[in-house]
């Protein structure tokens, strides 16, 4: 199969560390500076458990709790409204935003996830079960399966898990199956856990570097060879 290039549609940042109090006007603070920067951020929530979520109208938003900060970043659509590569634009938007993180909240010392989805287009119209289903084989053969579970089968994944050593080890947690709204396109699902905990926004921006290059290399070769 032919993919050209895999542009993530969303992209999912989450650090956790030792649980640290957060005060209402730390929070409220923090919302103000999001704000400066980006205007789209138009909901403010306190949360019982003593965090606050702010969210945008397109889905983004920002999770902070005691021990742990999420940003989920919607970049679906961006590239047709700039030049740069949509997913460049949205990198500099999570890191903007963790910035904010580190003047307001200071965690010292923090694990990082990075979850990125792509929706791949494959150019016809039922293009994602069929590749699928051909590379996984006779053993997964569309009659077979609909022979042992006695339903048609709409389509079928794949989900790989892996630990990359080099440069920075992480763990991967990989899931390849159709896009079930749209079967010309495949879902890919890519979560990784690096190992081990990182200190500051450098570093946070090259282990997200560094799962945007290994789903725009190692993932895309795997899927062109479907």
């Amino acid at each position: 199969m032919n993919i050209p290039v895999i542009n993530p549609s969303s992209a999912t940042i989450r650090i956790m560390f030792p649980a640290l109090p957060l005060q209402k006007n730390t929070l409220t603070a923090f919302y103000s500076a999001i704000v400066k920067d980006d205007e789209g951020y138009t909901s403010f929530n306190l949360q019982p458990s003593g965090g606050a979520r702010m969210g945008k109208n397109d889905g983004s938003y920002i999770q902070l709790e005691t021990d742990k900060v999420l940003v989920h970043d919607v970049i679906q659509g961006l590239g047709a409204t700039v030049a740069t590569e949509p997913f460049a634009v949205a990198k500099e938007r999570i890191a903007g935003v963790f910035k904010r993180v580190f003047a307001h909240i200071s965690p010292q010392r923090f694990g990082t996830n990075v979850k990125l989805i792509a929706h791949v287009e494959t150019n016809q119209p039922d293009g994602a079960v069929k590749s699928i289903g051909a590379a996984l084989g006779a053993n997964f053969a569309a009659e077979k399966v609909e022979y042992h579970l006695g339903q048609k089968l709409t389509g079928i994944g794949l989900r790989i898990s892996s630990k990359k050593e080099q440069p920075a080890p992480f763990f991967c947690d990989l899931r390849v199956e159709p896009l079930f709204r749209d079967l010309s396109k495949i879902y890919v699902d890519l979560d990784v856990q690096y190992d081990g905990p990182t200190n500051t926004l450098a570093d946070l921006e090259k282990q997200i570097d560094g799962v945007a290059a290994y789903l725009k290399g190692n993932v895309k070769e795997l899927l062109s060879s479907l």
